[in-house]
């Protein structure tokens, strides 16, 4: 009796292994997915609620709530959830679904930003483009960086009147730089450098304007060539 017991466990035991060897393959093979159900319909509550239905019924367990991973109830109504390849497809099947597609990840890089909207390196430019004036209002600008370099570069327009306040070192591609309060008004008593106090005003400048800067990088990683939407204006 007692090795009947004994054999019976044993094989309970073998069964629980097994479960759990293909419980760890299904959950080895999962991915995240985004599931897109259109525009919001639904009030919080009541999106969060199907979500959930609809996760259990592909996943197939009621702990199928488990491998969501984020629930859209604002903008739009969807969420996103560590799925199989089969349970993605049952997801696209299922009525109020749109897409179903798999999680991305995009890793910012400013030495491929142009690259990546489809923005050529050379460009036809049209005869109107020249003299060609960019304003920008931000933290100020670096202009020992690389990116305002004049050389190449010819005299500021006729037509500027701009200034370079504080003995501020401007050139032919900076052609002009000022410091302004919060509230648009300043006196000579209020007077500061518009040198860059954090470095996104010449990022700003740089990104619309500035040289095109090779071997550029962030601590030797991403190496590239930065580059601006419009090299040939002055800032």
């Amino acid at each position: 009796m007692a090795k009947q017991i004994n054999l019976v466990l044993s094989f309970c035991f073998l069964l629980l292994l097994l479960a759990n060897s293909l419980q760890a393959d299904s959950d080895d093979n999962r991915k995240v997915y985004v599931v897109y159900m259109g525009q919001k319909t639904l009030d919080d509550v009541s999106a969060s609620a199907l979500h959930l239905s609809m996760l259990q019924q592909v996943a197939g367990r009621s702990d199928g709530g488990k491998y969501m991973l984020q629930r859209y109830t604002k903008s739009f109504h969807g969420f996103s959830a560590r799925l199989t390849q089969e349970e993605a497809q049952k997801l696209s099947g299922m009525e109020g679904v749109v897409s179903v597609f798999p999680n991305r990840k995009h890793k910012l890089a400013t030495t491929s930003s142009w690259d990546f909207i489809g923005f050529p390196l050379k460009v036809n430019r049209s005869t109107t483009e020249s003299d060609v004036i960019i304003g920008v209002f931000d933290t100020g600008i670096w202009p020992e960086s690389a990116s305002f370099s004049d050389l190449g570069y010819g005299p500021p327009p006729a037509k500027w009147k701009g200034i370079c306040e504080l003995n501020f070192p401007c050139n032919n591609k900076i052609i002009g730089a000022q410091y302004f309060k919060g509230d648009g008004r300043y006196s000579p008593k209020d007077l500061q450098s518009p040198r860059d106090s954090n470095g996104h005003g010449t990022h700003t400048a740089s990104t619309a304007a500035g040289n095109m800067v090779r071997n550029a990088n962030l601590l030797g990683l991403h190496s590239g060539t930065a580059r601006p939407e419009s090299p040939d204006c002055s800032v």
